[in-house]
């Protein structure tokens, strides 16, 4: 399924369950229903909408982390999504753009 599919049918969501299950049937079996539940609160809050950049982040386009820092060469904010969730469901991998140190975040300091 395409990423934008993806993203269509989790705004639809119509509980934490129903995105749970959406995560499940596309590979993602490591998501919590913790993180479902945070997801779908965010997706669907009158008070927030997704950015553009979260939207990147969740279809595998690229969004520089601002204040992260680069454990390997201490760069600041150089980083790109390669991986926008992992099979796991719980994480996504950003590589460093100065030194290609690749690493793995949960997607809850992301989301």
């Amino acid at each position: 399924m395409k990423n934008e599919d993806i993203i269509r049918k989790a705004k639809n969501a119509r509980s934490p369950e129903e995105l749970l299950q959406l995560a499940k049937s596309e590979g993602m079996s490591g998501m919590t229903e913790e993180t479902a539940g945070k997801l779908y609160d965010r997706l669907h809050s009158s008070s927030h909408e997704l950015s553009d950049e979260e939207l990147d982040v969740s279809a595998g386009g690229c969004f520089v982390f601002n204040e992260m820092v680069c454990p390997n060469c201490q760069q600041t904010g150089n980083f790109e999504v390669v991986a926008r969730i992992n099979p796991d469901g719980a994480t996504t991998t950003v590589k460093c753009l100065s030194c290609q140190n690749t690493i793995v975040i949960p997607l809850s300091d992301v989301v």
